[in-house]
């Protein structure tokens, strides 16, 4: 009898493997690898539902994930520790989610397509959800798009001409994958990551046009990552250090409401993460919009409020009650194991294409 060709490499995890009063805790050390998360009210002892079903393709990763609400953020400081790079192309199914995403204001509904880069921050808020997930390496997406490309926050629509597409290949490709043999894993991941490229490269293909010959949209970006903390940080600034012209600056930035909303974005973003981090349990809330780049306490908490939701105070008190940095992961093979075996296995073979 001929052998049986070995299937592709699953994982299954669920909270309901727990007591009610430590699952939203499992789910933490669980997910950790990705996301800080943090829960919507203070009291988790009713328990939290939430459920993940993953194949590792070796150079993809592709998920089924449904979870109750909560919130979950990479912070720039988180970002410079782990150094995951990767883009999350995320099929809502049910519920959705809102916040910003690399400095784009973002709400994703079901039907919807997020595309979210994990080198950039992000704080977003979540109701019952249910998802289709596809991680895949940068490094196999820049054949079919610019490396300065601004892939985080994108949303693609229903109603979008190439989103219908990407749907059904998404679907698709979930649908089929559990019997599949592990040899049909290479031909899976290009067909994949190839549907992607041409289905989000239109979105973008704007974009490159209007930069600068010198300036790219990185090179931006890493100058006011580096400066958020300035109060003088703005548009005279920016032109003046990188050599570019104001109408080039605006330009791209258009796409994200605006160089100014884009560094407000980002500097609540860092502002969040700073009050959730144990480290500054001490610091007051106008203390950490200082050093953010607030000179108006006042704009700070309205701002802060208007994006998340919540007052600082708010989140402060989450902190007080939350370890929300583990020092280490109680979570292996999809969330731990695999994400760095996924980066390596990026980094050591071709790109497709």
């Amino acid at each position: 009898m001929a052998k049986k060709p070995a299937a592709i490499v699953s994982r299954t995890y669920s909270t309901c493997e727990h007591e009610p009063t430590a699952q939203f805790e499992a789910w933490r050390n669980y997910i950790a690898p990705i996301y800080d998360v943090s829960p919507i009210g203070q009291d988790t002892s009713a328990g939290f539902s939430a459920e993940v079903q993953a194949w590792h393709l070796g150079a993809l990763l592709i998920g089924r994930s449904s979870f109750a609400s909560h919130r979950f953020f990479r912070s720039q400081r988180r970002i410079g520790r782990d150094g995951l790079t990767h883009i999350l192309v995320q099929l809502c199914l049910e519920g959705g989610y809102a916040g910003v995403a690399d400095g784009r204001e973002i709400a994703v509904a079901a039907g919807d397509i997020a595309i979210i880069d994990l080198a950039r921050p992000l704080a977003l808020e979540a109701m019952a959800t249910r998802t289709l997930d596809f991680i895949i390496p940068r490094k196999l997406l820049e054949p079919g798009l610019s490396r300065e490309a601004s892939l985080g926050g994108i949303v693609l629509r229903p109603d979008m001409p190439t989103s219908a597409l990407l749907v059904d290949h998404l679907v698709s490709a979930a649908r089929r994958i559990a019997d599949l043999a592990q040899e049909a894993a290479p031909a899976l991941t290009q067909m994949v990551t190839a549907t992607v490229s041409a289905c989000t490269a239109p979105l973008l293909s704007n974009e490159p046009k209007h930069r600068s010959k010198t300036v790219t949209m990185d090179r931006v970006k890493a100058y006011l990552d580096r400066h958020l903390g300035s109060p003088t940080l703005g548009p005279a600034e920016i032109c003046q250090n990188l050599g570019i012209s104001r109408p080039t600056l605006y330009r791209m930035f258009a796409s994200l409401g605006g160089v100014a909303t884009y560094i407000q974005n980002q500097r609540l973003t860092q502002a969040y993460a700073l009050l959730l981090d144990p480290a500054n349990s001490l610091a007051h809330a106008r203390d950490v919009a200082a050093v953010c780049g607030f000179v108006s306490a006042s704009h700070f908490h309205r701002s802060f409020r208007a994006v998340f939701g919540l007052t600082p105070g708010d989140v402060r008190a989450i902190q007080a009650r939350q370890r929300l940095f583990p020092k280490a992961y109680s979570s292996i093979d999809f969330a731990d194991v695999w994400i760095a075996h996924l980066a390596r296995t990026a980094a050591s073979e071709p790109a497709t294409g």
